[in-house]
C-alpha cells in the first residue's frame, strides 16, 4: 500500500487535484437527489472522501477535496440546489465540518508521512548493508589475490615498517636473506644490510617517505651473519 501512496504522492499536484475533486464530484453524486436521506448525509461520505484524499494523494489534494466539500454540502441545506444557505445553523454545521475535516487531513497526513519515511529508512539501510557486504566481498577477493600473489612470487617481497620493521615477509625473502619466517620478522632491514650499503639504502628510504621519489633498486650484500649461507651471491632490493 504504502509503494501505490509513493507513487501517487509523486504525480503533478494538478493531476492529484484532479482526482481529489473528481473523488468529491462522485460522492456527491452518490448522495443525490437531495430528498434521498443517507446516514451522515452529506458530511459523513465526504469526509471518507476528504481522508483517502489526503492519505493516497498528499496534503495539497486533501485540503483543495475540504473546500470542495465544504461548498458541495451547501446543496443539501435549503434551499436545496443552491449555495445559499438561510439557516445560521446550517451554515455552523458545515463550518465545524470544514474544521475537523482540515485537522483530520494533516493528521492523516503525518501519519502516513511518518509511515513512508520508516520505510524509506528501512530501505535505505537494506541498500547500506548490501552495498556493504559488496564492498566486503570485493575487498576479501582483493586481498585473496594479493595474499596470493604475494606469497606465490617468485621474488622476495616484503612489507617494511616506517621505522625499518620487517612486517609481513614472504619464503622467497626468507631464503635470499637466509632466515626463517619467524625470525626474521622480530628484525629490521637495517639488521640484515650489509654495513657498507646502510647508509645508502636508508637516504633512499628517506626520500621515499618525503614523497620526494616511489621506489628505488639497490644491488647490495646481506649481513655479514648470513654470508656464510648465501656466499658472495648479491640480492636486488626493491622498495
Amino acid at each position: 500500500m504504502l509503494r501505490w501512496i509513493t507513487l501517487a504522492r509523486s504525480w503533478h499536484p494538478l493531476v492529484r487535484i484532479g482526482i481529489a475533486t473528481i473523488a468529491v464530484a462522485a460522492t456527491t453524486g452518490l448522495q443525490l437527489p437531495v430528498e434521498v436521506n443517507f446516514p451522515g448525509q452529506p458530511f459523513l461520505l465526504y469526509f471518507v472522501a476528504v481522508v483517502a484524499s489526503a492519505s493516497v494523494l498528499g496534503r495539497t489534494a486533501g485540503f483543495v477535496a475540504v473546500a470542495e466539500t465544504s461548498i458541495a454540502s451547501l446543496l443539501f441545506y435549503d434551499p436545496a440546489y443552491s449555495l445559499k444557505v438561510t439557516h445560521t445553523v446550517d451554515l455552523l454545521a458545515i463550518e465545524i465540518y470544514a474544521v475537523v475535516a482540515a485537522l483530520s487531513v494533516e493528521a492523516f497526513c503525518r501519519l502516513v508521512d511518518s509511515a513512508l519515511a520508516e520505510k524509506s529508512a528501512a530501505i535505505s539501510a537494506q541498500v547500506c548493508l548490501a552495498d556493504r557486504e559488496v564492498q566486503l566481498g570485493l575487498t576479501r577477493n582483493s586481498e585473496a589475490r594479493f595474499r596470493a600473489t604475494f606469497d606465490n612470487a617468485a621474488v622476495g617481497i616484503a612489507h617494511i615498517a616506517p621505522d625499518g620493521r620487517w612486517l609481513r615477509v614472504n619464503g622467497p625473502l626468507c631464503r635470499i636473506l637466509g632466515y626463517r619466517v619467524d625470525e626474521l620478522l622480530t628484525k629490521s632491514f637495517q639488521d640484515v644490510t650489509y654495513p657498507d650499503d646502510l647508509a645508502a639504502d636508508l637516504a633512499q628510504v628517506e626520500l621515499i617517505r618525503q614523497g620526494k621519489i616511489d621506489s628505488y633498486d639497490a644491488e647490495a650484500l646481506p649481513a655479514q651473519r648470513r654470508r656464510d649461507h648465501l656466499g658472495q651471491e648479491d640480492c636486488r632490493l626493491r622498495t
